[in-house]
């Protein structure tokens, strides 16, 4: 009778377990066949035929490395049906091949989707276009609304067409940020920063309630460098007066009234479109680019993978001399990291793969990212520096932003490049440690034990900090700072002092730093892995991307993401709630992860337009 009851008390469980072991199988299997299915179809639509029009169409984000759909953020996303994330090579690359395809006769700029970008990133992909424009085939650009990232991309255009009912959205550049220190206040948190660099802003939200005159300064100079830089880029290719730019957004409601409050009209008679076409029209005005009827499009995703896939097959030597191409993109963190942090570990087991494969031939070091840890960082470099010393000449090219960590595991580099609007330098240190002995308190909260030696209770949170253990921290700040400026001066060729009055946490374009010999070049990504090339004494190279390997599971994360399992409703506001400013502010603690508590991050470097 007991082993009657017993079976049938687990029979039951054994059943539902085989049960969900059957349908997650079957789920894979799913995915797997979607998989299969989705690269026949990528290959089906690859397919060109000789009167093909080339989409540039970039997703959300312009990104340096392909990012594996993270659940919890596809669950809190608000809306599922936006195209991917543009990887910037991907897309320069595609556009490249197609200037010299006899199969594209033109391209369209549609830029609805891009949600934000840096300057730079934006310079690399209108200078593909600009080259390609030296074939003779036409490029218009086509848009519901532009935004400022939005019309820095469609004004390389030939022609630029705006929906009646659209407007273009020219603000100006400004970075906010919000400020902590009635918030901690109110909660009793007590902050503790430990700092080296007059001009190091990363920890003012949580001290103050404004920004410091030294951050201040240090902003307005950077960033009006940076829209003299955009103002100047767009009316030079829309053959506009200098300062008309300027003169269209502090007069805007006065031209608005004048061209009847209508932003589209107002936009063409000011000369920064040319013409207004609803999406019917605009369907035309594409097929009349091709001059033979109904045009066939293909967007650069889906070409990049026809001509990679073409050129693969028609490679003569697989041991060619290959540059690698090693991204080090976002935070800049301790261990191994998925792509979107620079993980310290997946880094070094990057270049120790190149430094140890005989076929490479030098080594590129591609930065965007405003810093992080500083052991971390002092880790990559130290990895760095063994490939240069086993002769692998390495070249740091800074994207977006390579600031704090991100110029520190660039100093030892043979040469640094960058873009004019890159930002960089930063080169301070911080350390900041939150204690809530107050904030429990106001609950009869208490803590009390004791210690063998003074510094035994150093990080208690639910303790004052130790003095001692302040002294101490500030102390390694200090040396850091110090040997921040050594690793500088050596590879900079010179003295400690010199990069010391360049230093203290200001950040500098990438044209200001140019001058400062912070950078030794100004150029795109191309340019430094040619000068790697050079420096490596090679001539015919492959430049090869170098990147993490992913899981099966983060591999399917990668291509689909999830679906989210909440009602649309709730997860809108979950996304709200996340994206709220103290909510970064607060979440960007959780990235502080060096052993140490000493960070080379610069704040105000992370925003792209908008």
């Amino acid at each position: 009778m007991k082993n009657m009851l017993r079976t049938l008390l687990v029979f039951p469980w054994q059943a539902l377990s085989w049960l969900r072991g059957a349908i997650a199988n079957l789920l894979l299997l799913g995915i797997l066949v979607i998989l299969f299915v989705g690269s026949l179809d990528d290959d089906k639509k690859a397919t060109l035929s000789g009167n093909t029009i080339l989409y540039v169409e970039p997703g959300p984000a312009i990104v340096e490395q392909r990012n594996y759909a993270d659940p919890l953020a596809r669950l809190m996303q608000p809306d599922n049906e936006q195209p991917a994330d543009t990887v910037l090579h991907e897309m320069t690359s595609a556009i490249r091949w197609a200037q010299h395809d006899d199969n594209i006769k033109g391209m369209v700029i549609k830029t609805n989707w891009l949600a934000a970008s840096d300057l730079s990133k934006l310079d690399s992909i209108t200078g593909a276009i600009t080259e390609f424009k030296t074939s003779g085939k036409p490029v218009i650009a086509i848009g519901d609304n532009f935004s400022q990232g939005q019309y820095y991309l469609a004004s390389v255009a030939d022609k630029i067409y705006l929906n009646p009912m659209g407007s273009l959205q020219l603000y100006g550049f400004g970075a906010y940020q919000t400020y902590l220190k009635d918030l901690l206040d109110n909660l009793a948190v007590t902050v503790h920063v430990f700092r080296a660099g007059q001009f190091k802003s990363f920890v003012e939200p949580f001290i103050r309630n404004d920004m410091s005159p030294e951050a201040r300064e240090n902003l307005a100079q950077w960033m009006d460098e940076q829209w003299a830089y955009y103002r100047s880029a767009i009316e030079q290719r829309r053959k506009l007066e200098p300062g008309s730019i300027d003169i269209f957004i502090n007069r805007q409601d006065q031209l608005l009234a004048e061209n009847g409050n209508n932003a589209a009209a107002l936009a063409m008679r000011y000369g920064l479109v040319d013409a207004i076409a609803s999406r019917t029209d605009a369907e035309k005005i594409v097929d009349a680019l091709t001059g033979s009827g109904k045009a066939e499009t293909i967007n650069t995703n889906a070409y990049y993978r026809h001509v990679l896939t073409r050129q693969e097959a028609g490679k003569l030597l697989d041991n060619a001399p290959r540059i690698a191409v090693i991204q080090a993109s976002g935070q800049i963190m301790d261990g191994y990291q998925p792509a979107g942090n620079a993980g310290a570990e997946t880094l070094i087991d990057l270049i120790r793969s190149a430094r140890e494969d005989e076929n490479v031939a030098a080594i590129v070091l591609r930065i965007d990212s405003p810093g992080g840890s500083a052991f971390a960082s002092e880790l990559i470099r130290e990895e760095l520096a063994a490939a240069q010393a086993d002769g692998k000449p390495v070249v740091a090219s800074m994207g977006g932003v390579a600031a704090s960590g991100g110029y520190w595991i660039a100093s030892s580099a043979n040469e640094i490049w960058a873009s004019p609007t890159t930002i960089t330098g930063s080169i301070g240190v911080f350390g900041v440690i939150p204690t809530l002995e107050n904030t429990l308190g106001k609950y009869g909260i208490h803590s009390d034990g004791y210690s063998t030696t003074a510094l035994a209770d150093a990080m208690q949170l639910d303790r004052p900090m130790n003095p001692l253990a302040a002294r101490v921290l500030q102390q390694g700040v200090e040396f850091t700072y110090q040997e921040f400026l050594r690793l500088v001066a050596a590879g900079r060729k010179r003295s400690p002092e010199t990069i010391d009055r360049i230093a203290q946490g200001r950040v500098w374009t990438g044209a200001h730093a140019k001058t400062l010999g912070l950078v030794d070049h100004l150029g795109e990504l191309d340019a430094a892995i040619a000068a790697a090339a050079s420096l490596a004494k090679v001539e015919k190279y492959e430049p090869d991307y170098y990147e993490p390997e992913l899981g099966t599971w983060e591999t399917l994360l990668k291509d689909f993401g999830t679906e989210s399992m909440l009602p649309r409703s709730t997860a809108k506001i979950l996304y709200a709630i996340s994206q709220l400013p103290a909510m970064q502010s607060l979440a960007s603690l959780q990235l502080l992860n060096d052993p140490n508590h000493v960070y080379v991050q610069c704040w105000e470097c992370r925003a792209g337009i908008q």
